[in-house]
C-alpha cells in the first residue's frame, strides 16, 4: 500500500482523508408551510466529525466522515426545495444534538438526534424531537449514512414545516444551547444522590425513582449482583431474569439490567454510565445477502444478533443505551 502511494502521498492523503455527509433535497414539496427560513445550531459534543470510515477498493484505509460545511446553507437549500409559493414567513431553528458513531468494524450504530424550534419573539418554542439509531451493516458506511440520514432529516424537517408549537415554553437561545441540562433538571434521578432501593421494570420508573417492586438482591464478594428475587403474594421467592428488568438499586448502589446480566452503573458529570454486555445486530458477515443493509433500531436486534460488550451511556430522554466504545469480552 505504501509503495502504491508514496510518490503522491500528500495528494492522496488529502484525497482520502475526509468524506462528507451532504444534504440532498428530495423532490417532493410541502404546501402551506408555516416556515420558509431556518437557522442552524450544532450542539454535538464533538463537532469535528461523525466518525471514522474505511475507504478504498478494499475498504482498508481510514477516512473521517464529517458534515459538509456550511451546514446552515445546506439546510436553507433543503427548506427552499421543500417549500413553494404558499409558504409563510416563519423561521425555524434546527438543532443538531447528536450525529456520530464509534464502531471501527462490523455493525455500526449511528446516533442521529435533533430538535426543531419555531422562532417567536425573543425566543424559541420546541416543535419536535428526532432520536434515531441507524444500523449500518455494509462496508460502505458513508453511502449508507448518506442515503438513510438524508431521508430521516428530510422527513423530520418536512413534518416540522407544518407544525405549530405545542410546547408553550419560550426558550432563550442560551437555554436551547444547554437544553440537555435543562431537561435533566426535570428528571428526579438526575437530581439526587439518595437513590430509592428497589426493582425497576422500565426507564420511566427508574427516572422518577419510583420502584415497581421491592426484592431480594444478593451480591457477590466483588459487589456484583448474584441474583434478584421477588416475593409473590403467597410468600414464595421467585428468581427474576435480568432481561425482565431495567435497573436494580440496592443499598444505594445502581445496577443496569440487560439480558446478559446486571452491571454496575455510575453517575459521572450529570450522565449515567455502565460497561456491560448487550445484544447487537448481526454484522454483514453474519447475515445473508438478501437481508437489509441498514435500517432503524428495533426489529434489527433480532435473534440473529450477537452478544457484545460496550461502555455505554444512558439517554436521559428515552433510557436507551448509547454505545460509546466496543470492548473485548473476556472469555477466560
Amino acid at each position: 500500500m505504501l509503495a502504491m502511494c508514496i510518490s503522491c502521498a500528500g495528494l492522496q492523503a488529502q484525497d482520502i482523508a475526509t468524506r462528507y455527509f451532504e444534504i440532498v433535497p428530495p423532490k417532493n414539496k410541502v404546501t402551506q408551510s408555516l416556515y420558509n427560513t431556518v437557522e442552524f445550531l450544532d450542539s454535538r459534543g464533538d463537532t469535528s466529525h461523525i466518525g471514522t470510515i474505511s475507504v478504498g477498493l478494499l475498504k482498508n484505509r481510514d477516512a473521517m466522515l464529517k458534515l459538509k460545511t456550511p451546514f446552515q446553507q445546506q439546510l436553507s437549500g433543503l427548506i427552499t426545495e421543500l417549500t413553494d409559493s404558499t409558504a409563510r414567513d416563519g423561521r425555524l431553528l434546527f438543532q443538531l444534538k447528536q450525529f456520530d458513531f464509534v464502531e471501527t468494524y462490523g455493525t455500526r450504530y449511528c446516533y442521529l438526534g435533533a430538535a426543531l424550534y419555531a422562532k417567536q419573539d425573543a425566543g424559541y418554542k420546541r416543535l419536535s424531537i428526532l432520536d434515531t439509531i441507524l444500523i449500518v451493516r455494509i462496508p460502505d458506511v458513508a453511502k449508507a449514512i448518506q442515503k438513510e440520514g438524508n431521508k430521516i432529516i428530510s422527513d423530520f424537517v418536512s413534518k416540522g414545516l407544518l407544525l405549530q408549537p405545542a410546547d408553550t415554553t419560550l426558550y432563550p437561545i442560551e437555554v436551547v444551547e444547554n437544553i440537555d441540562s435543562v431537561e435533566k433538571r426535570q428528571i428526579p434521578v438526575y437530581n439526587t444522590t439518595a437513590y430509592s432501593d428497589g426493582l425497576y421494570t422500565s426507564y420511566a420508573s427508574f427516572k422518577n425513582q419510583a420502584p415497581d417492586m421491592q426484592g431480594l438482591v444478593a451480591l457477590n464478594k466483588d459487589g456484583s449482583v448474584s441474583s434478584v428475587k421477588m416475593v409473590d403474594s403467597a410468600g414464595k421467592k421467585i428468581k427474576l431474569k435480568s432481561k425482565s428488568l431495567y435497573a436494580v438499586i440496592t443499598k444505594g448502589k445502581l445496577f443496569i439490567a440487560t439480558e446478559y446480566g446486571y452491571y454496575s452503573m455510575q453517575k459521572i458529570s450529570d450522565n449515567f454510565y455502565f460497561t456491560g454486555n448487550v445484544r447487537v445486530a448481526a454484522s454483514s458477515g453474519d447475515i445473508s445477502t438478501g437481508q437489509i443493509a441498514f435500517g432503524l433500531v428495533g426489529a434489527a436486534l433480532a435473534s440473529s444478533g450477537n452478544e457484545a460488550r460496550y461502555d455505554m451511556i444512558i439517554d436521559h430522554l428515552t433510557g436507551k443505551f448509547i454505545h460509546i466504545t466496543r470492548l473485548k469480552i473476556d472469555t477466560d
